[in-house]
């Protein structure tokens, strides 16, 4: 009864694959490392994965309060990539200690200030270094050096640059496809599910902007709450 749906989710992966690996690096995506300043979960442990979620904070009292709440109460922590125009206006509607206690106990990176593409933006170098600078100055118990690439999209030539910086960039293997338009609530959590079973080990990105994280999580850890897998914590992932 599995085998055919089995067979017909790992085709359409792998034609997913293909296409993304057809166009890199002309257009560049998670598919591939531009040099060993990028890191993907290669380097885990068998088992082993790391929660991460894109494009927050959301507004305040929106998903991303409820997903650190939630990792709190199962003692858990992920790593979340901060658009630094999000943060800015979450600090003008609320203030500095309402941002950092939304975060506590969760590690921040940055995704730039917006979202969008930093492979011909010409400011793609101030939209990095101006969202990092405030993430560090905002949450420096939280700040952990690490550049998350809207759409996975990134200069070939910008190793110079990120080292300078003292930054890693941080893709990921398991994408959940909770963006609008895509899988539902439950679908996503099937997905990340099964890549899961066939990567055996990685970093799962969903979006904290989205309602489907809130669903699909703790589908997540409902299914593999007796696998005996591991969680990396969010502040050793990429040391």
């Amino acid at each position: 009864g599995w085998a055919g749906p089995s067979h017909n989710f790992h085709e359409r992966y792998l034609d997913e694959l293909l296409r993304k690996a057809a166009l890199f690096p002309q257009i560049s995506s998670e598919v591939a490392r531009f040099g060993d300043h990028e890191r993907n979960g290669d380097e885990f442990n068998d088992r082993l994965f790391l929660l991460t979620f894109d494009g927050g904070p959301a507004p305040v009292s929106g998903n991303t309060d409820w997903l650190t709440d939630y990792l709190r109460k199962q003692k858990m922590n992920a790593t979340f990539f901060a658009l630094g125009s999000s943060l800015q206006n979450r600090v003008e509607r609320s203030s500095a200690a309402d941002v950092q206690a939304l975060y506590q106990g969760q590690c921040v990176g940055t995704q730039g200030w917006q979202y969008r593409s930093h492979s011909h933006w010409v400011d793609w170098q101030s939209s990095i270094t101006r969202s990092a600078s405030l993430a560090q100055n905002l949450m420096p118990e939280n700040y952990v050096p690490l550049f998350r690439p809207p759409y996975g999209q990134r200069r070939a030539d910008s190793q110079g640059f990120f080292q300078s910086q003292g930054l890693q960039v941080a893709l990921w293997d398991i994408d959940s496809q909770d963006e609008p338009g895509k899988l539902k609530a439950d679908e996503s959590a099937q997905r990340v599910l099964t890549l899961m079973l066939l990567w055996r080990k990685g970093v799962i990105v969903f979006h904290d902007t989205q309602d489907k994280a809130r669903v699909a999580l703790p589908m997540l850890l409902q299914a593999t709450a007796q696998s005996g897998l591991g969680w990396q914590d969010c502040r050793e992932a990429f040391r």
